[in-house]
């Protein structure tokens, strides 16, 4: 099947709002894990954040990957479509790294007994994005 350079802009559009799904859901489950604060609960965050965020985010880049190719370089709006999944694929890479790295600090920061130190950094700075 042929997809249009539009069509294909339409599917990541879909996609990054799916990834901003995904991340909206991660950082309510984080909050929610450092309502109570125990390393338990940080450790099963971290397995959930492995077993469930990381495989959609990882299968968004897969699927935006495979739009990237079907991008035709005969039709309109190919500088588009190819900036579109540039774009989004950046914001996958930064937002899996997050999922790796935000689990991990915080249960370092639990073992170390800092963990309320972090909530209150957390608190001042507010919700990170790439452009940042």
């Amino acid at each position: 099947m042929r997809y249009s350079n539009d069509r294909i802009t339409e599917e990541l559009g879909v996609l990054r709002r799916r990834m901003m799904r995904t991340v909206k859901a991660f950082e309510i489950e984080k909050e929610e894990h450092l309502v109570s604060g125990g390393i338990e609960d940080l450790l099963s965050f971290r397995e959930l954040t492995r077993t469930t965020f990381t495989p959609d985010l990882q299968m968004i880049s897969r699927e935006v990957q495979r739009l990237k190719f079907l991008v035709r370089c005969d039709s309109p709006g190919m500088e588009v479509a190819e900036e579109t999944a540039f774009e989004l694929n950046s914001d996958l890479r930064y937002e899996l790294a997050r999922l790796v790295s935000v689990p991990n600090r915080l249960v370092r920061a639990c073992r170390a007994g800092t963990l309320e130190r972090l909530r209150e950094l957390d608190a001042m700075d507010g919700p990170r994005s790439p452009n940042d």
